[in-house]
């Protein structure tokens, strides 16, 4: 049986506004711009880890996990960084067949993940 991750918020509010806080008056917005290197990282990595698993490259695959597993948890994205977790360590068990659902569960999640911050990153409009 898994257990549950999170409760249902796909970026955690509380890491959010911790970012803000470093927002300096008169500079491009911070939080803004951390989204942006975060989803250009995004997609190189789930590039990266959808390679590795074609190849059976494990150590690929576990890297490009533990870089986007802490990506994610500087962001507030907290489901996918315990998926991520998870498929880092089944990757260094070097049993590929573990890492394939692993690996569409990280896949779906970053999709949420990315929905989410192109809604933070679109300016308010009133």
């Amino acid at each position: 049986m898994r257990r549950a991750i999170g409760n249902g918020e796909v970026l955690d509010a509380r890491v959010l506004a911790g970012l803000r806080e470093y927002q300096r008056p008169g500079e491009p917005d911070f939080l803004t711009h951390l989204i942006g290197v975060f989803l250009d990282d995004l997609s190189l990595r789930l590039e990266s880890i959808r390679n590795a698993q074609t190849r059976g490259d494990l150590e690929t695959l576990r890297s490009a996990a533990h870089a986007l597993k802490g990506a994610s948890g500087e962001l507030g994205a907290k489901r996918l960084n315990v998926l991520c977790a998870r498929l880092e360590a089944a990757a260094r068990s070097g049993i590929l067949a573990a890492v394939q659902p692993l690996a569409r569960e990280v896949e779906d999640e970053a999709v949420r993940v990315r929905r989410a911050m192109e809604v933070l990153r679109t300016p308010e409009t009133t």
